[in-house]
């Protein structure tokens, strides 16, 4: 494990991300595009803020970053658009390093408390979690997987979800890791989500978000 991040000071992201020298892929892209977002300058769609533990969701270096210095936490940042049957995309990066994480897309968002995760981790693991009434449950095969398609350490991913009715399915790095059936939530807002664990100081930044007709 790395020690902690602290978002005190951006000189430290800023010193990450150079560390990391980042370049994106382009995403391959079929079908209507409803959305495509770079994050090359603040929109105003996605929700940001910062907290007492200098935990934040802002905009920096031309992506969407999530900074959680607390244990045992989530944060998700959506964008204000109703929508039910859709395929996302997005690109995450690791800014510092911490295996135990976990970062990914929401679907059919209804509140903090009521929506679709499609997570990966920096150790390797991913689900298709469904969050009723705060409750979270695994839906493919009940826990977490482990897959090495997931590029670990403070590598880049590529995350797609296709939310198609009732058939929630999760690629990763353009492989099919899950497919699984739930009817809980018909319709909802869309959105990112990154979750910390036993430590703090998750540090994830996306980039590239894409939705489209599926």
């Amino acid at each position: 494990m790395r020690n902690r991040v602290s978002i005190l000071s951006i000189i430290m992201l800023g010193f990450l991300m150079s560390a990391c020298e980042m370049t994106f892929p382009a995403s391959y892209r079929s079908g209507e595009i409803i959305m495509a977002d770079d994050f090359s300058s603040p929109n105003f769609q996605w929700d940001v803020w910062k907290r007492e533990d200098n935990s934040t969701v802002a905009y920096y270096d031309d992506g969407l970053v999530f900074v959680i210095n607390s244990p045992n936490t989530d944060y998700v940042s959506t964008v204000n658009s109703f929508y039910e049957n859709t395929r996302m995309e997005v690109f995450a990066a690791n800014l510092n390093g911490l295996m135990n994480n976990g970062f990914g897309l929401v679907c059919r968002y209804q509140d903090d408390e009521n929506y679709y995760a499609f997570l990966v981790s920096s150790d390797g693991y991913f689900g298709i979690l469904r969050v009723l009434y705060g409750g979270f449950t695994v839906l493919n095969s009940g826990k977490m997987q482990y897959s090495d398609i997931i590029r670990q350490g403070e590598s880049i991913n590529h995350i797609r979800a296709d939310c198609v009715g009732n058939q929630l399915t999760l690629y990763v790095n353009n492989n099919l890791l899950a497919q699984v059936e739930d009817d809980v939530f018909s319709e909802g807002l869309l959105g990112l989500t990154a979750s910390s664990f036993e430590e703090p100081g998750v540090a994830i930044l996306f980039d590239n978000f894409l939705v489209m007709n599926p």
